[in-house]
């Protein structure tokens, strides 16, 4: 199995630009020796601004993410894990139903400040970057979702870890779906391994497989400032690495991962790129491992 690299340079789900450069100037700091796409955003569209407009650029996201998603299923079903980097969170749609479409039920582990579970009633501000987690669960943001023919993800297999700012519609969404949401506060009383280990125990229930999405602005803006929508009181970068390090020790109930939202235009001397790169190299390194070990023990058997 190899590793492949895919680069949403995508700011459509979001007011703000800055996010679609993001991806590149990740993946241009890894090793030349993965496989590595970009997929680019349409550099001529212009993008609605409009605050009364509560489905920003649906048709041009919905386009980026149709090819997305295309190239990512021919990948899984190539048998190569893929990492998605991006680019703003509406490219988090992809990852998870190719991986839904590949393996089936699966379960959502969504690391983010925001739960990204509004619909398009609920949207206070229309940027899609706040819809991609109640779109993934088939909960009523059918519009995101039309390259999709398959199942969706069970929103009693979802958690949010590291939530800290939930819209008032958004609140009634996730309790009427049914998604458990830990938040920043709790990551700091229980622990990283604690608050993982509970996470995990309700992703996998009756699924065995499960997709990493992890949002850079979970962590502080203090650690982090490069994000486009920082929430203070974050988890720490420790902490950041922390989670990677639980999930890339656990490369046998993956089906893919994801790490999103680095704006290099709000970023202060590279701190944030440094901490995604890491982030990154983490879950290449750990792959490669998981992988070498699989061979041995395969040999191993045949011997």
């Amino acid at each position: 199995m190899a590793i492949t690299l895919v680069g949403a340079a995508c700011d459509l789900g979001v007011s703000k630009d800055g996010a679609s450069k993001g991806a590149e100037a990740i993946i241009n700091d890894l090793s030349n020796d993965i496989n590595k796409i970009i997929i680019k955003q349409d550099q001529n569209f212009v993008k609605s601004t409009d605050k009364n407009d509560k489905a920003k650029n649906l048709d041009e996201v919905n386009k980026f993410n149709k090819y997305m998603y295309e190239k990512e299923l021919e990948l899984k079903n190539n048998d190569s894990f893929v990492i998605s980097v991006g680019g703003d969170h509406v490219m988090g749609i992809p990852p998870v139903l190719s991986s839904v479409k590949k393996y089936g039920e699966i379960g959502l582990i969504w690391v983010d400040a925001h739960p990204d579970f509004n619909t398009f009633e609920t949207t206070i501000t229309g940027n899609l970057h706040g819809l991609p987690c109640a779109a993934v669960a088939g909960y009523h943001c059918d519009k995101l979702t039309e390259f999709h023919d398959g199942n969706y993800v069970n929103p009693k297999n979802i958690v949010i870890v590291g939530a800290r700012s939930i819209d008032e519609g958004e609140m009634v969404n996730l309790k009427d779906a049914g998604v458990t949401i830990i938040s920043a506060e709790e990551v700091r009383k229980m622990g990283v391994k604690n608050v993982m280990d509970k996470a995990y125990k309700i992703a996998l229930q009756n699924t065995g497989k499960l997709h990493i999405s992890f949002d850079l602005d979970v962590i502080d803006p203090n650690d982090a400032p490069g994000v486009t929508v920082p929430e203070k009181d974050g988890i720490l970068e420790d902490e950041a690495y922390e989670i990677i390090n639980y999930i890339t020790d656990r490369y046998n109930v993956l089906t893919s991962l994801d790490v999103v939202e680095y704006n290099p235009v709000y970023d202060l001397g590279g701190k944030t790129k440094k901490i995604a790169v890491n982030l990154v190299n983490n879950a290449i390194e750990k792959r490669l491992k998981y992988e070498r070990d699989n061979e041995k023990h395969i040999k191993w058997n045949n011997n």
